[in-house]
């Protein structure tokens, strides 16, 4: 674990200097409180597989990237973990112990990279979105999402339209940040599923995608995403394998990343689709498309592979066999 996490700092880590990381790990303590827990103390296959941590460090060297390159900023102003809940006495002192740590390791990791002349890396954030999402959501914008979310039933969609209204779009467009916001809850891991896929679904539709640049936020979208299809009431939305793709099928395949971690799981799933309509609803009859075979179809579009549709459910299994072989192949 260690040994990984000091190659990781090695190749991201040039002039992770103590401004970045007193704005991250003194000023901001709620940064480690609320992310890194979970990484430090655990087992190194917990570690791996901890969502807060991967994005934790994933925002740490995020931020020294962004001094690195813009010197004169007070402090990395575009810190996803940095800006997110309130500060409290009880993480001061562990954050304190783990940044000081960080200290050393960076130290060193600074002279080797000067040394090696390697290039540091370029931070893609303009400094007009540096601004706009330096602010902290406010327990206010976290409750009209909740409002917002709670007042729809976001694994019911039986018509295939957009979920809310345009009230509730405009409350969320009234927030100062609310991709931002709605990402925050969308992420969270003490939010149930349903309000995370309410709060992507809003995500869509009010066109607040910037976060699809990010990998580990189009990743961890793609995951609710995922289990949303696992859970979902109607199907439609997501598609009819061999048939079409719905409106959130196609929202899930314009992520740029985490597909193939998200549905690979979903291939042996043999829960039923329920799919509404009446020529739809009429071949679902006769074909019984599972979510094995939906994610199947959406995984084969995702990697431009055919996919042969088939009423007969031992002819999907050998395609999903065979897609699995590739997928083994394949880097998400």
């Amino acid at each position: 674990m260690i040994r990984q996490f000091i190659e990781a700092v090695k190749k991201y880590g040039c002039a992770l200097g103590p401004r970045s990381l007193r704005r991250i790990g003194f000023e901001k303590t709620e940064s480690y409180r609320e992310y890194g827990a979970g990484f430090f103390g655990t087992k190194a296959a917990k570690i791996r597989s901890h969502q807060g941590a991967q994005l934790f460090f994933h925002r740490l060297i995020g931020c020294a990237a962004h001094h690195c390159q813009n010197q004169s900023a007070p402090g990395c102003r575009n810190c996803f973990v940095a800006r997110n809940g309130s500060v409290s006495g009880g993480g001061r002192r562990s954050a304190s112990v783990v940044f000081q740590a960080f200290f050393l390791t960076c130290g060193i990791c600074t002279l080797s990279c000067s040394a090696a002349g390697q290039t540091r890396p370029v931070h893609t954030a303009t400094t007009a979105q540096t601004a706009k999402e330096s602010r902290v959501t406010t327990q206010d914008e976290l409750a009209t999402i909740y409002a917002v979310v709670d007042q729809v039933d976001p694994f019911w969609n039986d018509d295939g339209r957009q979920l809310f209204d345009e009230a509730a779009m405009r409350a969320l467009a009234n927030m100062g940040n609310p991709e931002l916001a709605l990402l925050q809850v969308a992420t969270s891991g003490n939010t149930s599923l349903r309000r995370r896929f309410g709060a992507v679904e809003a995500l869509f539709q009010g066109q607040w995608t910037q976060f699809r640049h990010d990998p580990l936020m189009a990743s961890a979208v793609a995951h609710v995403m995922a289990a949303a299809i696992a859970d979902d009431g109607i199907h439609n939305r997501w598609g009819l394998p061999g048939h079409f793709v719905g409106r959130t099928g196609k929202h899930l395949l314009s992520l740029p990343h985490g597909i193939i971690t998200a549905l690979s799981p979903l291939l042996d799933n043999n829960k039923l689709l329920e799919i509404v309509g009446s020529e739809t609803a009429t071949t679902q009859t006769v074909s019984k498309y599972r979510v094995a075979d939906l994610a199947a179809y959406l995984l084969s579009i995702h990697l431009n592979l055919p996919w042969v549709d088939s009423p007969k459910t031992m002819d999907r299994d050998r395609q999903i066999a065979e897609l699995k072989k590739n997928l083994a192949k394949k880097v998400d």
